[in-house]
């Protein structure tokens, strides 16, 4: 849908002018889900009364209710991803409705921001994306991770370095920070299917700089993955990364520290990953 309609100028301008756009992740809405409860009740009640009029439901699936929550229409997302479809739907189901155009009810904003962390935390950002063609690969993947000082610091030298030392970073640590390289897949749930083999981080300083120690980062990462939860082949990954951080004088912080892939795949595809080290003030702008 993001790839296709969802990415059409017309679709985007009768959504906000004509609608109130909601989503909503079935892994959020079930028993253990973090929804609030009302709003379990809410949308098992919506779900339940499109199926019990028979208009059509299902868990990929587009509905469209009135400001009470009343049913008005459903659309399967597979007819919906058809060229020009949604939007001549969408104008028929306003059109009937006799829905007066307006303002967005809410603006646009992000919806990948930065999680909230301590100060003394470390976030970062990963990006990945496949080779192949097709709606998975017209967006990159994203996602972020959090290091506490207790485990960012096992990234950092045991004793003081100097150019030339070399040290391999916490292997739990590495894992951590390579368990997102790879491409586009359905991820529906947070729960990690990564069968990982091998994942390190080798490091070596480089040179002092102004104010600290540049470390080069040498690391790889060898594991399987399903593309689906719960369905399919695990495929083999591959991926070979290379980085830098530059560190403090007195080798107790990490100034700046980013990763990418110089040789990465996932069963037969290429893909390419880089993640990068944002600082407090890097995220504030994010969350903007």
């Amino acid at each position: 849908m993001r790839a296709g309609p969802l990415s059409d100028p017309k679709v985007i301008g009768i959504l906000n002018s004509s609608f109130v756009p909601v989503f909503a992740t079935n892994e959020d809405y079930e028993a253990a889900g973090k929804a609030p409860p009302a709003e379990k009740a809410e949308r098992a009640r919506i779900y339940g009364t499109f199926i019990a009029r028979r208009m059509g439901a299902g868990d990929v699936h587009i509905y469209i209710v009135t400001g009470e929550g009343q049913p008005v229409q459903s659309l399967e997302v597979a007819k919906a991803t058809q060229p020009g479809v949604l939007y001549d739907y969408l104008q028929g189901v306003a059109a009937r409705l006799s829905v007066q155009p307006g303002p967005p009810a809410m603006m646009p904003r992000p919806q990948m921001v930065p999680p909230r962390a301590d100060p003394d935390s470390m976030v970062f950002h990963t990006v990945a994306r496949g080779s192949n063609q097709g709606s998975w690969r017209e967006f990159p993947g994203e996602n972020w991770t959090v290091l506490r000082p207790a485990e960012w610091s096992l990234l950092l030298p045991h004793s003081l370095a100097a150019p030339g030392d070399t040290w391999e970073a916490d292997a739990t640590v590495a894992r951590k920070l390579l368990t997102n390289f790879y491409p586009q897949t359905e991820d529906t749930r947070d729960a990690d299917r990564n069968q990982i083999e091998e994942a390190s981080l080798r490091m070596k300083a480089v040179t002092m700089t102004e104010g600290g120690l540049r470390v080069r980062i040498e690391g790889s990462l060898r594991m399987r993955r399903r593309g689906s939860p719960g369905k399919g082949p695990y495929s083999p990954l591959s991926a070979d990364v290379l980085g830098f951080m530059d560190i403090s004088a007195d080798n107790s912080k990490v100034r700046r520290f980013n990763l990418t892939t110089w040789k990465a795949t996932y069963g037969e595809e290429e893909f390419g990953v880089a993640l990068r080290y944002l600082p407090p003030e890097g995220l504030e702008l994010l969350r903007r």
